[in-house]
């Protein structure tokens, strides 16, 4: 049950950082095909307003799919997108702060935004120390911890209400700032290009966006799927 609590809390954190673009979208006028949860093949669809909402194979993540070859996004300022961009990070960082001070109320049955709020700061800290170390390789990635491991961790806290909330609130910070990454297949990258595109006057052609965004792409499926399996052969060592 616990399991199956912690796999939930991921995929709802995975939906509101999707919701982020999607209102955002919505907002500013770019038209949206699919707003995915699961990426690969959709297993499960159902169309609601002009938007095929969808359940896909992989549980890695979620997108939201843009008509790119429509009038209204083709004609869409750098700034639409990259306020769209922004929003689905945006949206992990504001509910990792409510998820945060939810917790601590629960510790002082009465709502304790500033002790939330410093336990927000202090998850934010503990993530930019990683991501620091990991660049300057004080820590590779047979030190990461991939989803496996993510839902492992949760699943051991769901007996505690407050510290499953401050896991899922870690866990939203935790996605939110991996996002903002100068990576072309992450929300980091397309607000650079995007700015670069408003700067510059002049944008990527489709066929190099191709191949940027999707090199990053197929690299960083490559580091989930690494990551994924090295949490898989972790958890079989210690079951045996």
């Amino acid at each position: 049950m616990g399991t199956l609590l912690a796999i939930f809390g991921l995929g709802l954190m995975i939906f509101f950082h999707e919701l982020g673009h999607f209102l955002a979208a919505r907002a500013v006028g770019l038209p949206v095909l699919r707003f995915s949860i699961g990426m690969g093949p959709v297993i499960f669809s159902h169309r609601l307003k002009g938007v095929e909402w969808a359940l896909s194979a992989l549980p890695f993540g979620g997108y939201v799919l843009f008509d790119a070859e429509s009038v209204a996004f083709e004609d869409a300022s750098p700034w639409r997108k990259v306020v769209t961009a922004l929003a689905g990070p945006m949206a992990n960082l504001v509910i990792g702060c409510l998820l945060f001070i939810m917790a601590a109320s629960l510790s002082v049955h009465g709502l304790a935004i500033g002790t939330g709020l410093e336990k927000s700061m202090e998850a934010l800290n503990m993530l930019f120390s990683t991501l620091y170390r990991l660049f300057s390789g004080e820590v590779g990635i047979r030190d990461l911890g991939g989803p496996v491991m993510m839902v492992k961790a949760g699943a051991g806290l769901t007996h505690d209400a407050g510290a499953f909330l401050s896991y899922l609130g870690f866990l939203s910070l935790n996605l939110g700032i991996f996002n903002l990454l100068p990576i072309p297949a992450l929300d980091g990258g397309q607000i650079l290009m995007s700015l670069a595109t408003s700067f510059s006057g002049r944008r990527l052609s489709d066929g190099t966006q191709w191949i940027v965004v999707g090199g990053s792409f197929i690299l960083l499926m490559g580091l989930i799927a690494w990551v994924t399996l090295q949490d898989v052969a972790l958890s079989l060592i210690h079951i045996s």
